[in-house]
C-alpha cells in the first residue's frame, strides 16, 4: 500500500515495481535524516517518532524496509502552555508557519492525506468528522524521497517553525 498510494489509480509498470525497494529504504534513510537534524529543536516538540517507535542514527535504515523506518514521522507540540487555543490549532499553526518558511525558499510542501509520496507532505491530525472523536492531535508527516539535503532543509524549517510559535 505504501508505494502504491500515489499511483493507486494509474497503471504500474515493471520498473517501477522493481523499484519498490530502493524507494523503501530512501523513505527510511529521509526519516531518519529528518528526524537527526530535528532533534536539534526537540525541547519544543512534544515527541517525535518513527513508525518503530525509535530514532535510528545508523546506516541499516538504508537497507530493506524491514530494518528501515518507513516514510511516516509523527510530531507533537506539548500541550501544557495552552491559552486561547487547542493543541488542534497549535499544530494547525505550527504547518502553516513550516509551509510559509519553506514556500520563501521556493520549495513546497502539499496537505495530503495517505503515505509514500515522492515529496513530502503533511496533515495535522485530530479529533474531527475525519477522525475519532478523542484521538490526539499530532502532525503527521510523509517524508519524500528528496535529496538529504533538502531533508535536512525540512527539519530545520519545522524546527524553526516550532521555535517561532512557541
Amino acid at each position: 500500500g505504501q508505494q502504491l498510494q500515489e499511483k493507486s489509480f494509474n497503471y504500474l509498470c515493471e520498473a517501477e515495481l522493481e523499484q519498490v525497494s530502493w524507494q523503501l529504504a530512501r523513505h527510511s534513510r529521509n526519516v531518519a535524516g529528518f528526524i537527526e537534524r530535528l532533534q536539534e529543536y526537540s525541547s519544543y516538540f512534544d515527541y517525535i517518532r518513527a513508525l518503530n517507535g525509535n530514532i535510528v542514527r545508523t546506516k541499516a535504515c538504508q537497507k530493506l524496509f524491514t530494518n528501515g523506518l518507513g516514510a511516516l514521522l509523527f510530531v507533537a507540540l506539548p500541550p501544557s502552555g495552552l491559552k486561547s487555543i487547542t493543541l488542534a490549532q497549535k499544530h494547525r499553526q505550527l504547518m502553516d508557519e513550516w509551509f510559509r518558511r519553506v514556500k520563501s525558499s521556493g520549495l513546497n510542501i502539499q496537505v495530503r492525506c495517505g503515505f509514500g509520496w515522492k515529496q513530502t507532505v503533511a496533515r495535522v491530525y485530530e479529533s474531527s468528522q475525519l477522525n475519532q472523536v478523542d484521538s490526539p492531535s499530532y502532525l503527521r508527516i510523509s517524508v519524500g524521497l528528496e535529496p538529504v539535503e533538502i531533508i535536512g532543509y525540512l527539519a530545520k524549517e519545522l524546527g524553526c517553525a516550532a521555535l517561532s510559535i512557541s
